[in-house]
C-alpha cells in the first residue's frame, strides 16, 4: 500500500458515519491540499455507493481545513444499474469544509476514442525538467515531499524573475514513493501544479472555491502529464482548466475550478 492510499483511507461505525485522520504531509501552507481532500471524499463516495470508479466529483470548498481529522456522514442520491450518486460533505468541529456530489459507477474500458480534439502534449523528460521539492526553491510545500512534480522549464520563468503571462503551467507528477498512480490519485495530479497567477507574478494565496473533476480512465503506470490553462484572470477570481494524460497517452482526467487570487495593491 502506498503512501497516498493509506492517507485517503477511511473507517465507517455502525451508524454510517465515516471518520478519516488528516495524513501529515500532504499540506500547501500549513492547510491540507484541495486534490488530497477531493480523493478523501470520493473514496469515502466508492464506499458508500460500492462502485469501483468515481467517474465525476464536484466539490464546492466552504472553509479552510486544518490538520486534524474529518468526518462525513453521506447520503447516496441514486443507486442506478450503470451509476450511483453520493453527497459526501467532509466536516471538521462538527463544521462542514467541503460538500461535494460525486458520480460512481465501473472504470472506463481501454478502447480507441470516437473523437479526440487534442493529442497528448509533448514535454522535455522528467528529468529535464524543474524539481519543486528542490531545496533551492522558494516555492517549495509539504506536498512536494509526497508528490513529485517536475515543471516544464517553458512555463516556470516566474520562480526565475521571468513570468511569460500566458496563463499556462505544464509538468510531470507522481507519487513520490514509487507506488503508482490510480484513479483516485488523478484527483490530486488534477490540482498539483502552481497556480497560473504565478505566471503574472502574483505569488498570493490562491483558494479554490469550486472544483469538479472528470475521471475518464485508470492510469496506466509511470508518470502522469498535467497541463493547466486559465481563460480569463480578473476582479480576484479565475478558471483553471487542467487535463492528465498518462504514460500510454490516454487523457484520463480533466478538471475545471474557480478560485480567488489577491492582486498587489498599487
Amino acid at each position: 500500500m502506498g503512501d497516498f492510499e493509506k492517507a485517503t483511507a477511511a473507517t465507517v461505525d455502525e451508524s454510517g458515519r465515516w471518520t478519516a485522520e488528516v495524513a501529515p504531509g500532504w499540506d500547501i501552507g500549513g492547510h491540507p491540499h484541495g486534490g488530497y481532500l477531493l480523493a478523501l471524499a470520493a473514496r469515502i463516495a466508492l464506499g458508500v455507493t460500492g462502485r469501483d470508479h468515481p467517474l465525476s466529483i464536484t466539490a464546492h470548498f466552504l472553509r479552510s481545513p486544518a490538520n486534524a481529522p474529518v468526518t462525513a456522514t453521506p447520503t447516496m442520491l441514486r443507486a442506478g444499474r450503470s451509476t450511483a450518486v453520493a453527497a459526501v460533505d467532509l466536516c471538521q468541529a462538527d463544521q462542514p469544509i467541503m460538500a461535494t456530489l460525486t458520480t460512481t459507477g465501473r472504470a472506463p474500458a481501454e478502447s480507441v476514442p470516437v473523437f479526440q480534439r487534442e493529442s497528448a502534449p509533448t514535454l522535455p523528460a522528467p528529468e529535464d525538467c524543474v524539481d519543486v521539492a528542490s531545496p533551492d526553491n522558494p516555492f517549495r510545500q509539504n506536498l512536494h515531499d509526497k508528490v513529485d512534480v517536475r515543471l516544464d522549464p517553458a512555463t516556470v520563468g516566474w520562480a526565475y524573475g521571468q513570468p511569460r503571462g500566458a496563463a499556462e503551467i505544464r509538468g510531470w507528477v507522481r507519487p513520490r514513493d514509487g507506488s503508482e498512480p490510480d484513479a483516485l490519485f488523478l484527483l490530486l495530479a488534477a490540482d498539483a501544479l502552481p497556480p497560473t497567477t504565478f505566471d503574472f507574478g502574483l505569488f498570493g494565496w490562491v483558494p479554490t472555491v469550486e472544483l469538479t473533476a472528470l475521471l475518464r480512465g485508470t492510469p496506466a503506470p509511470g508518470w502522469l502529464r498535467v497541463v493547466q490553462r486559465s481563460q480569463l484572470i480578473d476582479d480576484g477570481w479565475l478558471d483553471e482548466d487542467v487535463e492528465v494524460w498518462d504514460s500510454a497517452d490516454r487523457l484520463v482526467a480533466q478538471a475545471r475550478q474557480l478560485a480567488g487570487y489577491r492582486a498587489p495593491k498599487p
